[in-house]
């Protein structure tokens, strides 16, 4: 009976661990890292247009980007670079030429204070930030310029949580655009002067992964780098949901889909011709390890 009792603790002991271990190694298994991502382009009736793009990723974020021609010969490639509080993206083509450079450089805390345009143009954004009034106000200078004339863009506010909300663009009779939140989810886009580029955010009905979200540090940079905030539900934590719509003879579907820990595995945009049927699909494909 002692002895009964005894294989009776072993197994239950054994079992506990097991269950402990497995969902330990579940837990593990549902954090995926994105190692590669593939971006395919095709144009029915000009196959010679066709690129296939390949980036490779560590701890999510851009190692390797090199752009293919059909004939999967490789044509461009991208290299980006840190030099302090320097970060600079390169492009060189199959010459090894350098075609495009952009720095972007930000402070001590992270913050994006100058975007330099170096190739093909010559300009840099500068963005002042005013702390007591929630403000970052951007300027923009033409360095191929006599004496560098320097002009005034737009003013971008934020949230006391300091996410930007705001954007008044241009100095006389400024266009107000407001992205209108639930929290951090954004809503809608609008725009004070030009109704026309009003609209509304869709997103699928879950979060991204945590090891995907995006700081409001991040955020902000990006849009600040994009000059504008409309995008926003491209860069912030859920994964956009666009609409299938027919705009003049041409009409656009998208298509999205996720594995079971909800990391997305492709989205497919295509875009049909309806006066001569042609069409031009856009096709990225994630894999993760």
């Amino acid at each position: 009976m002692k002895k009964l009792a005894l294989l009776l603790i072993v197994f239950l002991t054994t079992t506990i661990v097991s269950c402990e271990s497995d969902s330990s190694s579940m837990a593990t298994e549902s954090t995926m890292n994105l190692v590669k991502k593939i971006t395919l382009q095709t144009y029915s009736q000009t196959p010679q247009d066709n690129t296939k793009r390949i980036q490779y990723y560590a701890n999510n974020q851009v190692i390797a980007d090199t752009t293919f021609n059909h004939l999967n010969q490789w044509i461009s490639r991208n290299v980006i670079t840190v030099n302090g509080n320097t970060k600079s993206y390169k492009t060189f083509n199959n010459s090894n030429q350098l075609t495009f450079q952009q720095d972007l450089i930000h402070d001590a805390s992270g913050r994006l204070i100058e975007k330099r345009d170096i190739l093909p143009s010559t300009s840099s954004k500068t963005y002042v930030y005013n702390d007591i009034a929630g403000t970052v106000t951007i300027y923009t200078t033409f360095l191929n310029q006599p004496g560098n004339p320097s002009f005034y863009l737009a003013t971008f506010y934020y949230h006391s949580n300091g996410l930007f909300f705001k954007e008044s663009v241009g100095q006389d009779n400024p266009d107000i655009r407001t992205v209108i939140y639930n929290n951090l989810q954004p809503i809608s886009y609008q725009s004070t002067n030009n109704p026309s580029i009003n609209l509304t955010y869709d997103f699928y009905p879950f979060p991204k992964p945590s090891n995907f979200t995006t700081s409001i540090l991040e955020m902000n940079n990006i849009m600040l780098k994009d000059l504008t905030i409309r995008n926003i539900n491209t860069i912030c934590n859920f994964y956009p949901m666009y609409t299938n719509a027919t705009s003049g003879n041409f009409t656009t579907t998208h298509q999205a889909t996720f594995n079971s820990s909800v990391y997305i595995t492709s989205r497919t945009r295509t875009q049909v011709n309806n006066t001569n049927g042609s069409t031009f699909t856009e096709e990225q494909t994630y894999f993760y390890n």
